[in-house]
C-alpha cells in the first residue's frame, strides 16, 4: 500500500517527516516509522508546517516563510 507521512517540528530547531508505514499496526509498534527527511537550522520559533504533497511550507517568529521543493533542487526564502 501507500505510506502515510507525518511532518514534526521539534524544539531542537529541526522539522522532521516521518513515513509511518502503510500499516497502522506497524507504525504502532515502530517497526516501519523512519525519517525521510531532518530539515535543520531553524533558530527562531516554528509558527506552522504545510504541505501541498511537493512542497513544505514553513513560517516562524522572524517573519521568513521558507519553502522546501521536493521534486527540484530550489530552495526558496522570502519574507
Amino acid at each position: 500500500g501507500d505510506s502515510e507521512i507525518v511532518i514534526t517540528g521539534a524544539l531542537d530547531g529541526t522539522i522532521r517527516v516521518w513515513d509511518l508505514g502503510a500499516d497502522v499496526e506497524e507504525f504502532k509498534t515502530g517497526e516501519k516509522l523512519r525519517v525521510l527527511y531532518a530539515l535543520t537550522g531553524y533558530k527562531v520559533w516554528l509558527g506552522s508546517v504545510a504541505t501541498d504533497g511537493r512542497r513544505l511550507m514553513s513560517d516562524g517568529r522572524d517573519n521568513a516563510i521558507i519553502v522546501h521543493d521536493f521534486f527540484g533542487e530550489q530552495l526558496e526564502e522570502g519574507l
